[in-house]
């Protein structure tokens, strides 16, 4: 296949040569990017993402937690939001009046999956680990929240972390591969001549 897959980590702290496997996820391929302070670490984030330049930002509850934390870290340690869209625009976030955030970038659409697979799907769970079970038969890296505050503190913690954030990441993109999300919502806005974002 001509399809090329990029995996990216970033770190605060340093990491392993090679990230340690935890289960049947290999991620020997990932390109880990390791900064000192988290300051640096949020810009260089941010530049990645507009060296990048992806037309579509996903991820499962991005709007619920990624994308509410980069933002408001970014208000706290810079006084400003984040710059992920097009031309160093600004990410834009708005309330709606249910009290839930959503978030735009310039140039680029925001697909958070949870919400689309509410939409499509009915389930008895919509937790990731519920949903890559039974659709992927694929399970979560086994690390749990509260050791979080723990593995951080040490390189071999850290690269233990940075295995499980990137199989979650994978997942995702396996469960919209598998299920042609993209592809379907494509071909739905040029027959519809609805606008990619709003399928």
């Amino acid at each position: 296949s001509s399809e090329k897959t990029e995996m990216h980590i970033f770190a605060l702290g340093q990491l392993l040569p090679t990230l340690p496997k935890l289960d049947e996820f290999d991620p020997a391929e990932v390109q880990a990017h390791t900064y000192e302070t988290e300051e640096e670490l949020l810009l260089g984030f941010a530049k990645f993402t507009r060296k990048v330049n992806p037309d579509i930002v996903s991820g499962w509850n991005i709007n619920g937690f990624d994308l509410p934390y980069l933002y408001d870290r970014h208000e706290t340690l810079f006084q400003a939001p984040p710059t992920y869209g097009k031309q160093q625009s600004i990410l834009r976030s708005h309330t709606k009046k249910n009290g839930v955030r959503t978030f735009f970038m310039y140039g680029r659409i925001v697909v958070d999956l949870l919400e689309v697979w509410r939409k499509e799907h009915v389930e008895r769970s919509y937790k990731l680990a519920d949903i890559a079970k039974s659709c992927l038969g694929a399970t979560k890296a086994p690390v749990d929240y509260d050791q979080i505050r723990e593995l951080q503190s040490t390189e071999r913690g850290r690269s233990k972390m940075a295995t499980y954030c990137v199989k979650d990441a994978w997942l995702v993109w396996k469960l919209s591969k598998t299920r042609k999300k993209w592809t379907n919502a494509l071909e739905m806005s040029k027959v519809t001549f609805v606008p990619f974002q709003h399928v």
